[in-house]
């Protein structure tokens, strides 16, 4: 039974991406290992049912999923439509674990949803939150750029410099917990977009 289980997991999985060639990320390609921080620099915990929209190379992949923030670990589970598990990625301290039958089928290595994930919602200034207003600095290489409007983030970008292109980030309305009800995250130079909804 458990393992017609993940069978069906892993056939789902391959509906879900495509499991194409031209999709699947392979081990050993054009990709360097991203740059994580620790979650601890996150305040607080927190733990969101989310709805995880993919686009990549034409193709578009919905999923449901559960981010989930405690201490020094951050996780993302992604969940089956009928139970299971399909892709598990966290982040304990510095170190990073990966599961799950949509490992092998995802268009880039999982650990480019915590570092997405991080971009989207971890603080990336010392200082508080500005009224309005735009605020850079370069952190690592990387230059950081936020747009603030009546105290609320509007967009956030990420480039590696001298690189022109640049991970970019849209922010929804907020939420009730002071949130935000959607993230749109563009990654240009990989040709990638992640569309966050969180419940």
């Amino acid at each position: 039974m458990r393992l017609r289980r993940e069978w069906r997991s892993l056939a789902l999985g391959c509906l879900l991406f495509g499991c194409c060639g031209a999709c699947a990320h392979r081990p050993g390609a054009a990709w360097e290992k991203p740059a994580l921080v620790r979650p601890d620099v996150m305040p607080g915990n927190f733990s969101w049912r989310q709805r995880v929209e993919l686009r990549f190379a034409g193709r578009t992949r919905v999923f449901d999923a559960v981010l989930e923030k405690s201490g020094t670990r951050l996780s993302l589970v992604g969940l089956a439509p009928f139970g299971g598990v399909l892709l598990a990625v966290s982040l304990d301290g510095s170190r990073v674990s990966v599961s799950g039958p949509l490992a092998a089928t995802l268009p880039f290595p999982p650990e480019y949803l915590l570092r997405d994930v991080e971009r989207c919602y971890f603080p990336v200034f010392d200082a508080g939150s500005p009224a309005d207003g735009v605020r850079t600095r370069v952190v690592d290489g990387v230059q950081i750029a936020e747009s603030w409007s009546e105290g609320r983030l509007q967009t956030r970008s990420f480039r590696s410099l001298p690189a022109r292109a640049s991970t970019r980030i849209v922010y929804g309305p907020p939420r009730p917990d002071g949130g935000y009800q959607s993230v749109d995250l563009t990654e240009e130079r990989r040709g990638y977009r992640l569309s966050i909804t969180t419940h």
